[in-house]
């Protein structure tokens, strides 16, 4: 549906998805004990899964209808995936895992519950999910899906929306992905991340769309099923083991093996924790704590020079050599690329770049080590902060007719800070002319950094 309509748990869905376990977008299926997991295991064994449907009075004469309705959008996820696979002449390649999906889901009773809660209310429906926005949520942890009424998707929906499609892109979300944000909302078709590892921006071939909700599945869902089977299984078996195979997406240069992309450059940076300086990197040898403790100046960051050693299938760099002998490595994640730049093996700095789709700005920060923690955040032309230690300056900006930056400082907490840049500001009296000279020298360097920093993260 529109936007974030259908994935109204979207945002916390995300912050699951980004900082537990090793493979990335998938990682909480594979966290043993989690909800996924555990319904993955009842799904490759053929184990019972029980629907829990609760109606409200007013449904309760269609529960028959209604339940056939669930049970379709369930199970197509692995026979329409069978049926992909077998038309695409594909069945051998992929013997090991056709029984599998052509099995499907096994309903019955006393088996894992799968709850769906159906509403006549909006606004019940968020109070109950916590959501401020959406017509659905899928919550993985309590495997509980709650739906608006065929009638209520009727009235809310912008357009026609078949209740059993809802149901199977929520019931993705349980099986441990994610929506996907297309074009039409990041506007940058380059900066779509498919779930499956894909690198293709076919987002609209998958159920898993949060715009335009095609109901089917697609060539991503179906890249994505086998690559969470096999890593389920710890690896593909049959005559795939151990051999790399061709994504489902026809215009796709991906290639994938034992449920990871071996053409996709997939570096992984996860901030661990809102704390400055809390990161886990991935660059190919598994993941590894890091604080960037590499003693490195602002100056030098935004100076930096970098030539492009390795680019993905989409022609986005993933690989970079700078001026200052930093080896760079990227990841993209939805609206999300992230930076890690490593000298000598140790992590100097990090940079997460995000569009603001109210504005299209693209909002940077940027952590390194000065001696002292420094963050740097600034969205152009509107927003510059700068913060070392307990020092903070924050500016609103805009820009002048002659080009130039036109900014008025809006916050600093300079009188109880002492800046490694600008010097000892709690030693000075605030009212005293050298307090002033000091800190309008601070805000004539800062301005003239945010002047020469980028505003969009990606090389061309």
């Amino acid at each position: 549906m529109r936007k974030f309509y259908l994935c109204g748990l979207f945002m916390v869905c995300f912050s699951l998805l980004w900082g537990k376990a090793p493979f990335g977008i998938f990682e909480e299926a594979l966290v043993e004990g989690s909800s996924s997991k555990q319904l993955w295991h009842h799904i490759l064994n053929g184990l019972p899964i029980t629907i829990d449907l609760v109606l409200p009075p007013a449904q309760e004469s269609n529960r028959a209808q209604i339940e056939s309705h669930v049970r379709t959008a369930l199970t197509m996820w692995f026979t329409d995936t069978a049926k992909i696979i077998e038309q695409s002449g594909r069945a051998e390649e992929f013997a090991d895992i056709l029984p599998i999906l052509k099995r499907g889901l096994v309903f019955g009773s006393g088996g894992l519950e799968e709850h769906i809660i159906m509403y006549e209310s909006l606004e019940k429906l968020r109070q109950d999910s916590k959501i401020t926005t959406g017509l659905a949520s899928a919550n993985r942890t309590t495997r509980t899906i709650r739906i608006l009424t065929q009638e209520k998707l009727n009235q809310e929906a912008p357009y026609e929306t078949p209740l059993w499609r809802a149901i199977a892109h929520e019931f993705g979300h349980q099986l441990g992905f994610i929506g996907q944000y297309p074009a039409e909302i990041t506007k940058d078709i380059d900066r779509v991340a498919p779930y499956s590892y894909s690198a293709t921006a076919h987002v609209h071939e998958t159920v898993m769309s949060a715009v335009k909700h095609q109901g089917e599945i697609g060539c991503d869902d179906t890249d994505a099923i086998i690559n969470m089977i096999d890593l389920q299984r710890q690896g593909a078996q049959g005559i795939r083991a151990g051999k790399t195979w061709k994504s489902f997406c026809k215009q796709s240069k991906d290639e994938f093996r034992d449920g990871k992309c071996v053409t996709c450059y997939a570096y992984q940076i996860r901030k661990n924790s809102p704390r400055w300086g809390d990161w886990r990197v991935d660059v190919g040898n598994g993941f590894k704590n890091y604080s960037p403790q590499r003693l490195v100046s602002a100056q030098e960051i935004v100076n930096v020079k970098e030539t492009i050693l390795a680019r993905d299938s989409k022609n986005r760099p993933v690989k970079t050599q700078t001026n200052n002998a930093a080896t760079v490595y990227y990841e993209y994640f939805q609206t999300l690329t992230r930076k890690a730049a490593f000298i000598n093996q140790e992590l100097a700095w990090t940079e997460s770049v995000y569009q603001n789709h109210q504005n299209n700005e693209y909002v940077h920060e940027l952590e390194f080590w000065a001696g002292r923690p420094v963050t740097l955040t600034w969205s152009k032309p509107s927003l510059f902060s700068f913060k070392e230690g307990r020092a903070q300056i924050q500016f609103s900006c805009q820009k002048s007719a002659n080009g130039k930056l036109d900014c008025r400082l809006e916050k600093d907490t300079l009188t109880r800070a002492d800046s490694r840049y600008f010097g000892n500001f709690s030693a000075m009296d605030p009212q005293s002319l050298e307090y002033k000279i000091a800190k309008a020298a601070a805000v004539n360097t800062l301005i003239k950094w945010f002047e020469q920093l980028p505003d969009k993260p990606l090389l061309k």
